[in-house]
């Protein structure tokens, strides 16, 4: 948004390029440039006076395509936007569930996401992280709420980003939770540093948007976290780990650690 790191890119029937965020962030010189390169009706911008509006923004234009589709959004994630770790390790589920990431404050909805909500109607909000960044307050205003569709609220944390991470994942798999995992398992993971936002957003999109999920999962730059670790040894099927970023984000250390445990 306008004023934090986070934005989700949605793939678009009408080919049409969606710029994230005000011109704070993505400026008018930008958006001109892309216009004069793919003409002004392929070109939109998506943004709100803040980081909550921006997610709202969002999150009607996932509700606009999936609903092109003959779907409904029936998944939203629910993730602090003071920081950005737990929203970052939702984004490769989001991707593949065609799910709208809203962001939130620690102890209360802002009006722009009680909207979105309210909007969306979905059945289930996935809360992402403990309730040091989404307090059981927020929680216990959404579920079951008539307003957003009576949803039902499962909260997925760990005890740090990483944790919350491989719960994320862990979800995703499961035939009660995301439902993401294929019959024949799940055939590689991507990995990007946890201690930033560019590499992660940037592949999650990647991880779940060409049609077959695969898990982002987050990691320390130097080493490979033991939850990185539990998460690429449970893959029993998986063939390949792509890293996202230069050595400066994961070193060589991480990639030959990753490459062990799936030889």
């Amino acid at each position: 948004g306008a004023h934090g790191p986070f934005g989700v890119t949605h793939v678009d029937p009408a080919a049409r390029r969606r710029d994230v965020g005000g011109a704070a962030v993505v400026s008018a010189d930008v958006e001109t440039q892309l216009k004069q390169r793919l003409g002004a009706t392929k070109v939109t911008r998506l943004a709100g006076s803040n980081r909550y509006a921006t997610a709202q923004t969002v999150a009607g234009e996932v509700k606009r395509l999936v609903n092109l589709g003959g779907g409904t959004v029936d998944t939203v994630f629910l993730a602090t936007g003071g920081d950005f770790p737990d929203a970052l390790a939702a984004s490769s589920l989001a991707a593949a569930m065609k799910a709208p990431v809203l962001l939130t404050k620690t102890t209360s909805l802002p009006s722009q996401t009680h909207q979105a909500l309210v909007d969306l109607k979905p059945s289930r909000v996935i809360v992402c992280g403990g309730t040091v960044v989404v307090s059981a307050q927020v929680e216990s205003a959404i579920r079951g709420n008539a307003s957003y569709g009576s949803p039902t609220v499962v909260r997925l944390a760990g005890s740090n980003r990483y944790g919350t991470a491989r719960e994320l994942v862990e979800w995703g798999r499961s035939s009660s939770g995301g439902g993401l995992e294929p019959e024949w398992g799940v055939d590689g993971l991507y990995l990007a540093t946890g201690e930033d936002y560019p590499d992660a957003l940037a592949g999650g999109a990647l991880a779940g948007g060409d049609g077959t999920w695969r898990p982002l999962m987050l990691t320390r730059p130097t080493y490979l976290r033991n939850e990185a670790k539990a998460v690429i040894g449970g893959l029993g099927n998986a063939s390949f780990v792509t890293l996202v970023g230069g050595t400066s984000a994961l070193s060589e250390q991480v990639r030959i650690d990753a490459l062990d445990l799936i030889r």
